[in-house]
């Protein structure tokens, strides 16, 4: 029949981009925890609702004087998460049903394409998606600062390929690495370090004992 419609369906598994005009971007269901500054966030509800999500790029903190992009999420003082709104004529270059599935092949195929304004990629992108994962065991010796790097690696699951931009050289990154996993205590140093390379904020709270009252209030410490 002419008229007769047809449902079409995409299905994406694995790791998705969402290709635009100036690059691409990683797709990721939206969290309140372990962002990625750059990365692009959907609604995981709308999406299970049957309502059309958008892919929103997180931009991290917003600061005082800076200029609320469309089309982006940002954490303001108080840690609450702002949505900023498609402009209408680009809203729909956002929708979920543009992304794909992120593999080498797509990707050069994107280069290759005289017509995409994008003319160089950084080449990690391509190196991610057949590297490792980074997350070592949590051993019963780990002092309490490798626990913490640990296990905010062991969640994140980062490509360890995809923090090379953060490092001068391999030996920088390598030596990082081996500081978390070699025996012994690590330093204040490298915890920091580790900090700063995973964009987290650490915070350390004090409080009482149950059954003890020497502190009037909780005490809380942001490491920087």
């Amino acid at each position: 029949m002419e008229n007769e419609k047809h449902l079409e369906v995409k299905i994406l598994n694995g790791r998705i981009i969402l290709p635009l005009e100036k690059g691409m971007v990683e797709v990721k269901p939206f969290t309140k925890s372990h962002l990625v500054k750059y990365m692009g966030y959907y609604d995981r509800n709308l999406a299970s609702s049957g309502k059309d999500p958008y892919i929103y790029i997180f931009r991290g903190r917003l600061k005082k004087h800076d200029f609320k992009m469309p089309g982006s999420i940002y954490i303001d003082k108080k840690d609450n998460f702002i949505w900023v709104p498609h402009e209408d004529d680009m809203k729909e270059k956002f929708h979920i049903s543009n992304c794909e599935e992120m593999s080498k092949e797509y990707i050069k195929q994107k280069l290759n394409n005289p017509n995409l304004k994008i003319k160089e990629i950084n080449p990690e992108l391509l190196e991610v998606i057949d590297g490792e994962i980074f997350a070592p065991p949590i051993k019963d010796s780990d002092d309490i600062l490798k626990r913490v790097i640990k296990t905010t690696l062991q969640n994140a699951k980062i490509n360890i390929k995809s923090l090379k931009s953060k490092f001068n050289n391999d030996y920088d990154l390598n030596n990082l690495k081996s500081q978390l996993v070699k025996p012994g205590a690590m330093s204040s140093k490298y915890f920091q370090r580790w900090a700063e390379v995973l964009d987290i904020d650490i915070e350390v709270i004090v409080r009482n004992k149950p059954g003890f009252d020497r502190l009037r209030d909780e005490v809380t410490i942001i490491m920087k």
